[in-house]
């Protein structure tokens, strides 16, 4: 994904989940998310944060629970209005900002997220994957939507790193789900294709299913089979 797309994927998204927020009723900002022990409420505010942290390079432990939690703890007395004014404000600067991105910055090394361009892709995984943890958990079907692409391309961009680690047999996955297609080359060993739902690999991707469950509900298929650690590798959350 070059600025263009990321800022593209990254305002849809928003977007899209701030007209749902605002018509959701108060009661249902303290449910339970699926991020556990998080409600729709502190997850909104995470996604706001990330918005306003970045548009202030307030990136110091960036990805901690540390950090994750000083983002709610700052947010905490706000009311919803408060809050999304807030990511109305400071979603489009963050946008403008990628946009405004060089070439040379962005394809520059940032650790451990690849480069400046693949961090800020996982950025977009975010709102997409936590929009899914709020809509899921109020009882909403999951959903495609421009954060679907750059969720999975996330999820092949780390494969390789955490398959040697926790699927060593594992030489290269094919992806074959509906509407996005990749190859990831590991190493020596073995290849499996994964096949089916492109939804149900971005859950089983980010640890909100297991591949294990997904196989048995039949919306993933592993060929031949799914070896040892493989659904582990795929879960970027995971350790």
């Amino acid at each position: 994904m070059n600025q263009q797309e990321t800022s593209d994927a990254m305002k849809h998204e928003r977007e899209a989940l701030m007209s749902y927020l605002r018509e959701l009723p108060e009661a249902a900002w303290e449910k339970p998310s699926l991020c556990p022990g998080w409600t729709v409420r502190d997850v909104v505010a995470h996604l706001v944060a990330n918005a306003a942290d970045v548009n202030a390079l307030n990136l110091d432990g960036v990805g901690t629970e540390a950090y994750n939690q000083r983002q709610l703890d700052e947010r905490k007395d706000k009311t919803i209005d408060e809050l999304l004014t807030e990511w109305e404000e400071q979603g489009p600067i963050f946008e403008a900002n990628i946009l405004a991105q060089t070439d040379e910055f962005w394809n520059a090394d940032y650790a451990p997220f690849g480069t400046v361009g693949t961090a800020l892709r996982r950025l977009v995984e975010d709102i997409y994957i936590h929009a899914q943890d709020i809509k899921v958990a109020l009882g909403e079907e999951q959903s495609d939507g421009a954060g679907l692409i750059p969720t999975l391309d996330v999820i092949a961009f780390e494969l390789p790193e955490r398959a040697a680690r926790l699927a060593p047999t594992v030489g290269k996955v094919d992806f074959a789900v509906d509407g996005w297609r990749g190859s990831v080359d590991i190493g020596d060993g073995d290849t499996v294709t994964i096949k089916g739902d492109a939804k149900a690999l971005a859950f089983a991707g980010t640890g909100r299913t297991t591949l294990d469950d997904a196989i048995a509900s039949g919306a993933l298929t592993v060929v031949p089979s799914a070896p040892s650690g493989l659904g582990d590798a795929l879960n970027v959350y995971g350790p």
